[in-house]
């Protein structure tokens, strides 16, 4: 299962994070708090974070167990357009779209989906079957996509709240998405 982050002002304020160590809002740290007995049903056997503290916050908010941070697991660096929202980059790249065009300064896609791949393969390999990871949400997206073996633009399908939920599975041996913004 995979959990976005609680709520920060550049969430609400729809401004790309994704190095900037962002806290959460008193709303995001609220929602997380109440969230948790409804995730302790899972019974996980890991639980993985982000390191960044918008992440790691909402993991240790859940109250569900010991958190085991995962570098894999930070937010794309948006480079040049971190902090900024679409409409500002659009301002000067009229049709620029975060799956499709480039960042400058910032990561690639290719190199997000290197470590994307890198963590799946983990999971999968791994004896623990019941993995909850709290990161962010383009990440998240990136995950869902290649668990379902898509492309990595396709990731652009998804949209995910904050505090959405990816549950991801399996149905026999085929990888598929049990539920979304859950």
């Amino acid at each position: 299962m995979l959990l976005r982050h609680g709520e920060t002002e550049w969430s609400r304020l729809g401004r790309y994070a994704g190095l900037t160590d962002l806290a959460l809002t008193a709303d995001g740290q609220a929602s997380a708090r109440a969230l948790g007995p409804r995730l302790a049903q899972g019974n996980y056997d890991r639980i993985v974070s982000s390191p960044l503290q918008r992440a790691r916050s909402t993991a240790e908010l859940l109250a569900l167990g010991e958190v085991t941070l995962d570098l894999r697991l930070v937010e794309r660096d948006y480079g040049d357009y971190e902090g900024k929202t679409t409409a500002e980059i659009r301002a000067d790249a009229p049709h620029w779209h975060v799956w499709t065009d480039p960042v400058p300064n910032g990561e690639t896609l290719a190199a997000m989906t290197h470590r994307v791949d890198s963590f799946i393969r983990d999971v999968r390999q791994s004896a623990d079957r019941r993995v909850l990871a709290v990161a962010h949400a383009h990440l998240i997206r990136l995950v869902a996509a290649r668990w379902l073996g898509l492309e990595p633009a396709q990731a652009a399908l998804f949209r995910l709240g904050t505090l959405g939920i990816a549950h991801l599975g399996w149905e026999r041996e085929r990888p598929v998405m049990l539920s979304w913004n859950a």
